[in-house]
């Protein structure tokens, strides 16, 4: 019983955020905290663009973390001012409930994009 206990608050306190990146062309750095357009599809980009990077934003899944898309989005969004980009694209996105070994958690897999 003392281990299931254990178990279920390791658990709850486990289950780290993360966002990767891959570069896919190298652009300066904007300041942080920079403007990024969002959008929804890429029909809704009304001016030319490249893809510079693809962002993968996982939210955390312990107790404690905002487990929303919209979360998700927000963590990627320094990352894109890191790669250079104006805005980001979402190309999927996902959130799973809480389940036995998980309070749940957000994904989102988005391609940052620079205007031209």
């Amino acid at each position: 019983m003392k281990a299931i206990a254990v178990s279920v608050l390791f658990l709850s306190l486990t289950g780290c955020a993360s966002v990767g990146v891959q570069v896919m062309k190298q652009h300066p750095a904007k300041p942080v905290g920079c403007p990024i357009e969002v959008y929804a599809d890429e029909k809704d980009v009304k001016r030319d663009y490249e893809t510079i990077a693809l962002i993968d934003s996982k939210t955390g899944s312990t107790l404690f973390d905002k487990k929303t898309v919209s979360a998700a989005i927000d963590m990627a969004k320094p990352k894109a001012c890191q790669v250079g980009a104006d805005a980001i694209i979402v190309v999927s996105s996902d959130r799973r409930g809480v389940n036995l070994a998980s309070y749940g958690e957000a994904k989102a897999m988005i391609k940052a994009i620079k205007y031209k």
